[in-house]
């Protein structure tokens, strides 16, 4: 059983390399498309119902800044698959923090405001403070 566990990291961890060093390839004007193309999947994927209901919708924390934490707070539906919705912002987050990195990104250092919850707006949600 060890064995099997050892060779699933192994093999997860290679992979993991191989995608890394496949993004330090790009240039800083593709990083920055595919970052924007990542968050807009985030968004589109978790708003991709009409806001009705607020009780069907909440927020969650997006993004690496340089020097830690979150960057934003984006409101998603949770009768949408909730695994796959935070599976890209996983995919988003882990990207941001390579994109910091590759290119010496620096940051202010505060903490965006967390919301309090979502309010429906025009069938749109919205976050509110």
């Amino acid at each position: 059983m060890k064995f099997i566990s050892y060779t699933a990291f192994l093999i997860f961890s290679l992979l993991f390399v191989a995608c890394a060093e496949e993004d330090y390839k790009l240039t800083f004007e593709e990083d920055t498309i595919k970052l924007q193309e990542k968050f807009d999947k985030i968004v589109e994927f978790g708003q991709s119902v009409e806001c009705t209901d607020a009780s069907e919708w909440d927020y969650t924390a997006v993004g690496e800044k340089a020097c830690g934490g979150p960057s934003a707070y984006i409101a998603y539906n949770t009768t949408l698959n909730t695994d796959q919705f935070f599976a890209l912002v996983e995919d988003y987050n882990s990207f941001q923090n390579i994109y910091n990195n590759k290119w010496e990104m620096v940051s202010t250092c505060d903490v965006p405001q967390e919301p309090a919850g979502v309010e429906c707006v025009d069938s749109a949600p919205v976050l509110i403070y």
